[in-house]
């Protein structure tokens, strides 16, 4: 009974060690923005700039004096945003088209040539999520290759067209996910090309110390719109009862707390003008942060073993309760 009581008190000692761990850690893991660099006629690009993450980051950029190239696929939601604003410059591009891109790249080189201006910073905000949810072994090629070319190669041929451009001391901000810290299933690829900007930047970042800043933001849930169409479950999927359990695990019974947009403009900002910009930015509300920080700190146990078990007791309720194909619609990071 005593060894009984003893173990149990020494385990509760090192799970409360764990969570102020945690709580240290997440608190001191970014030192505090020190917002030096002036913002005021600072030039910058965002892509994905139409809606989301983007038009929020274009919505603080032009809040603080800057000029904007706000660059998507879409138009006339660009045209709807920032029609009117003189802050800002609307380019229309696919960035996995790669002459599109050179082309985008000539108009803000001649912007910036008539201004006598440098660009301050570039933000890849641009992304697609899956078009519907199954197994990894079950993904189209060209779904594959749609998602890798706009995440990863769209990403990295941004960079190489702006890198020209940029002034001495600019910044570039990198928009992965929570996906890059953890691999979801049911969205193997969509994970991969986020694990890949992950790496990407870390090598970006290493090549241009001391020339330029280089920061990789990782969102988790965010309220946007990056899918095109709203993802559904593939009823032929032979996987197809796991994705309900899987997204109870991630969200629980009820409706996922989600952070507004803007919360990751005000991140992403700070890391454009701050020049202690730290390499990594994990942005989600705090309790999320200790979540994956205590999953990380017990490996791949505490996920995996709480996936399984969500698995053997497929929660048909909760796929009917939860509407998964209706509720995802305009909620993925």
């Amino acid at each position: 009974m005593l060894q009984t009581f003893l173990l149990a008190f020494v385990l509760a000692i090192v799970l409360v060690a764990l969570i102020i761990g945690a709580y240290f850690y997440i608190n001191t893991r970014s030192p505090p923005y020190l917002h030096d660099i002036p913002t005021k006629d600072a030039f910058v690009v965002v892509t994905g700039a139409a809606s989301g993450i983007g038009k929020s980051t274009v919505d603080l950029l032009v809040a603080k004096k800057c000029f904007v190239f706000a660059l998507d696929l879409n138009e006339t939601l660009l045209k709807e945003s920032f029609g009117d604003n003189k802050q800002v410059k609307i380019v229309t591009v696919n960035i996995a088209n790669t002459d599109q891109v050179k082309e985008a790249a000539s108009v803000i080189e001649q912007t910036l040539s008539q201004k006598k201006a440098k660009l301050a910073g570039l933000v890849n905000c641009a992304g697609v999520l899956y078009r519907e949810y199954c197994g990894l072994v079950e993904t189209d090629e060209s779904e594959m290759n749609r998602m890798f070319g706009v995440n990863v190669f769209g990403l990295i041929r941004m960079t190489n067209a702006m890198y020209p451009l940029l002034g001495k001391n600019a910044s570039i901000v990198n928009i992965a996910s929570i996906a890059a810290l953890i691999g979801l299933p049911f969205m193997s690829y969509y994970s991969a090309t986020k694990f890949a900007v992950r790496g990407y930047s870390d090598t970006l970042r290493r090549e241009f110390l001391g020339m330029h800043r280089v920061s990789c933001v990782e969102p988790g849930g965010t309220i946007s719109n990056i899918a095109a169409h709203t993802p559904v479950v593939r009823e032929t999927s032979i996987l197809k009862d796991k994705v309900g359990s899987m997204f109870k695990v991630l969200m629980g019974d009820g409706e996922p707390t989600m952070q507004p947009s803007s919360a990751v403009a005000q991140v992403i900002v700070s890391c454009l003008f701050s020049s202690n910009a730290p390499a990594h930015v994990f942005a989600d509300f705090w309790n999320m942060r200790v979540k994956f920080f205590l999953s990380h700190a017990f490996g791949t146990y505490l996920f995996d073993s709480t996936l399984e078990k969500a698995y053997t007791k497929p929660d048909d309720e909760f796929n009917k309760k939860y509407s998964l194909n209706k509720a995802l619609a305009g909620k993925s990071e």
